[in-house]
């Protein structure tokens, strides 16, 4: 029985003195301590951080495609020759369109 109470009283000492150290004392300094400032996050945060951290490794890699200036003046050309492209066989089916409507011809 003794021994049960002598825990307890630790127990609460223990307790007692972890809160008086997040508290400033009379010089308004509070006492560093070591150790983790929260408890371990839990397995689903971890799985999200690591994912985070996977997109913005594959982000980073993405960016670094055209690091070097010849390689984004070759990628802007080949752009510009498909959109000119893209551009050429849009005309040639709206002329096919026209073609195929003819003229207007009001009735007289």
């Amino acid at each position: 029985m003794p021994s049960s109470i002598h825990t307890t009283e630790k127990k609460e000492a223990a307790e007692l003195a972890k809160r008086l150290r997040n508290e400033p004392d009379e010089d308004g300094f509070v006492t560093v301590t070591r150790g983790g400032r929260s408890a371990p996050a839990s397995r689903n945060e971890a799985e999200e951080a690591k994912q985070r951290m996977l997109e913005k490794q594959d982000k980073k890699k993405s960016d670094m495609k055209d690091f070097y200036r010849f390689q984004l003046r070759q990628r802007r050309k080949d752009e510009h020759k498909a959109l000119l492209r893209r551009f050429d066989e849009d005309r040639k089916k709206v002329d096919a369109m026209r073609e195929k409507r003819g003229k207007f011809k009001p009735e007289t």
